[in-house]
Protein backbone atom coordinates (compact mmCIF):
# COMPACT_ATOMS: atom_id res chain seq x y z
CA UNK A 1 0.00 0.00 0.00
CA UNK A 2 0.75 3.42 -0.60
CA UNK A 3 0.03 7.03 0.82
CA UNK A 4 0.54 10.24 -1.02
CA UNK A 5 -0.50 12.29 1.98
CA UNK A 6 -0.37 16.67 2.15
CA UNK A 7 -1.99 18.64 5.25
CA UNK A 8 -4.63 18.05 7.65
CA UNK A 9 -6.07 15.77 5.19
CA UNK A 10 -3.00 13.74 4.92
CA UNK A 11 -2.27 13.67 8.34
CA UNK A 12 -4.96 12.36 9.84
CA UNK A 13 -5.21 9.59 7.29
CA UNK A 14 -1.57 8.91 7.84
CA UNK A 15 -2.09 9.00 11.91
CA UNK A 16 -4.90 6.30 11.33
CA UNK A 17 -3.02 3.79 9.10
CA UNK A 18 -0.19 3.88 11.52
CA UNK A 19 -2.79 3.27 14.89
CA UNK A 20 -3.62 0.38 12.92
CA UNK A 21 0.07 -0.72 11.86
CA UNK A 22 -0.56 -0.83 7.89
CA UNK A 23 2.90 -1.80 6.49
CA UNK A 24 3.81 1.30 3.85
CA UNK A 25 5.65 0.17 0.76
CA UNK A 26 5.92 3.93 0.05
CA UNK A 27 5.02 7.57 1.42
CA UNK A 28 4.98 10.87 -0.97
CA UNK A 29 4.69 14.22 1.04
CA UNK A 30 4.34 17.33 -0.79
CA UNK A 31 7.45 18.96 -1.32
CA UNK A 32 6.24 22.80 -0.46
CA UNK A 33 4.59 21.80 2.52
CA UNK A 34 2.70 25.24 3.17
CA UNK A 35 1.45 24.13 6.86
CA UNK A 36 4.93 22.74 7.65
CA UNK A 37 2.98 19.22 8.37
CA UNK A 38 5.75 16.58 7.07
CA UNK A 39 7.60 16.16 9.94
CA UNK A 40 4.38 14.87 11.62
CA UNK A 41 3.50 13.07 8.80
CA UNK A 42 6.49 10.96 8.62
CA UNK A 43 6.78 9.69 12.22
CA UNK A 44 3.18 8.14 12.39
CA UNK A 45 3.71 5.76 9.39
CA UNK A 46 6.21 2.85 8.73
CA UNK A 47 7.09 3.49 5.34
CA UNK A 48 9.85 1.78 3.68
CA UNK A 49 10.39 3.95 0.96
CA UNK A 50 9.13 7.66 1.30
CA UNK A 51 9.36 10.11 -2.18
CA UNK A 52 8.47 13.78 -2.05
CA UNK A 53 6.13 15.72 -4.63
CA UNK A 54 8.71 17.39 -6.78
CA UNK A 55 10.80 13.97 -7.43
CA UNK A 56 7.86 12.16 -9.09
CA UNK A 57 9.01 13.85 -12.14
CA UNK A 58 12.72 12.07 -12.19
CA UNK A 59 12.76 8.83 -14.21
CA UNK A 60 15.09 6.92 -10.96
CA UNK A 61 12.17 8.26 -8.82
CA UNK A 62 9.18 6.87 -10.88
CA UNK A 63 10.89 3.33 -11.20
CA UNK A 64 11.29 2.66 -8.04
CA UNK A 65 7.71 3.67 -6.96
CA UNK A 66 6.85 0.78 -9.99
CA UNK A 67 9.28 -1.59 -8.34
CA UNK A 68 7.17 -1.84 -4.93
CA UNK A 69 4.49 -2.59 -6.96
CA UNK A 70 1.52 -0.98 -4.27
CA UNK A 71 -1.38 -2.90 -4.67
CA UNK A 72 -3.16 0.56 -3.39
CA UNK A 73 -2.41 4.02 -3.49
CA UNK A 74 -4.24 6.17 -1.09
CA UNK A 75 -4.22 9.74 -1.95
CA UNK A 76 -4.47 12.13 1.01
CA UNK A 77 -3.76 15.43 -0.56
CA UNK A 78 -6.26 18.34 0.33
Amino acid sequence: MGLFAADEVGLEIARFLGEKDQSMACLVMDSKDPKDLNRSILPALNAQEVFYSDELYEDAVLKRLKGLAPDLIILAWW
